[in-house]
């Protein structure tokens, strides 16, 4: 009789071990479901028809700020004559990071906007020229559109080709949507 209680106290133990093992597995699989991490970027090169050209990168990153941190960039004072000049403008943050080379933005979000500027400054005269943006993204994004100005996905496209006037900026915006925009429709 001993035998038997001792085998029945035995059993009952090790099904409740077995049962606290499985919740503690079950937990460790809620463990698993973690939030996505988005760390990407955009580098965008402007070239133009006589081979003056800049970049700028925006991006985001989960350990980056919307205001300034460790990863933006400000972008130096361009040459006198005879340049391209990219810049990502953002009022929003103090001098000298209104202009940046590199801006990055804390992840996951569901809407950014970027502004894009673009100087054309040719070395004599006042002629327009063709700039020809390309794109390349490197990291995954949560954004379902990375339009350039509601014409241009960037997530479809890589390129994008428009004429520049001389010392009059151009300006685009970025807009990061996860969810369709009524006016993105191309």
């Amino acid at each position: 009789m001993k035998k038997i209680c001792l085998l029945i106290i035995f059993m009952l133990l090790l099904i409740s071990f077995s049962a606290m093992a499985y919740d503690v597995r079950k937990g460790s699989v809620e463990l698993e479901r973690v939030k996505p991490v988005y760390n990407w970027e955009f580098n965008i090169e402007g070239v133009e028809t006589g081979g003056r050209w800049d970049y700028v990168i925006f991006g985001e990153k989960p350990d980056a700020s919307d205001l300034v941190d460790e990863y933006d960039v400000p972008k130096c004072p361009p040459p006198p004559m005879g340049y391209v000049r990219m810049i990502l403008r953002n009022n929003e943050l103090p001098y000298p990071y209104t202009s940046c080379w590199f801006e990055y933005r804390q992840s996951p979000d569901v809407y950014k906007v970027w502004e894009l500027n673009i100087l054309w400054v040719p070395q004599s005269g006042s002629d327009d020229t063709e700039i020809t943006l390309n794109w390349e993204r490197t990291g995954r994004t949560e954004y379902k559109y990375i339009m350039l100005d509601d014409d241009i996905n960037m997530l479809r496209e890589d390129s994008y080709t428009f004429t520049c006037q001389a010392f009059v900026p151009t300006q685009f915006e970025i807009v990061c949507s996860r969810y369709h925009i009524k006016s993105i429709e191309k």
